[in-house]
């Protein structure tokens, strides 16, 4: 029916701007080093790094191994980096995918607190130098930052 199709229309406008919200809203919490999200991100504290590690397994591991020295995905504990090294680039890397390298999106079943946990975790399996670990890619920027 018309009445329907308008209030379909509505709900799928309210939905777009809700998303758009969303991004400007993480987009600036991004750009904040202070923010509690970026906090969480660069954070040393051995608890935030097993809860980073414990999502790692669950959402990650399949791509990039349980060490995330690479399988299908990339080599997370080397210097070379397909879509940049920072929290802010990996942390987009997770969350909108990188669709011509198969990463998916997970912003539709990761909060970005879990996100930034699995951030944590990255950063510390840096240098780790995981045995098997999938040949290096991208460019030479250092370790995650």
């Amino acid at each position: 029916s018309e009445d329907r199709r308008i209030k379909d229309s509505i709900q799928q406008e309210l939905s777009r701007k809700n998303e758009e919200n969303n991004i400007a809203k993480l987009d600036a919490e991004l750009a904040d080093p202070e923010s509690e999200l970026m906090q969480l991100a660069s954070s040393r504290k051995s608890t935030d790094i097993e809860k980073g590690k414990r999502y790692f397994s669950i959402s990650c591991a399949t791509c990039h191994k349980e060490d995330a020295g690479g399988m299908i995905g990339s080599n997370l504990t080397d210097e070379y980096w397909l879509n940049g090294n920072s929290v802010r680039d990996i942390f987009k890397s997770i969350y909108y995918g990188v669709p011509d390298r198969a990463m998916p999106p997970w912003r539709h079943s990761l909060e970005p607190e879990k996100i930034a946990t699995i951030i944590t975790y990255i950063r510390s399996v840096q240098g780790s130098h995981p045995i098997n670990a999938k040949a290096p890619q991208g460019k030479k920027t250092g370790y995650a930052q």
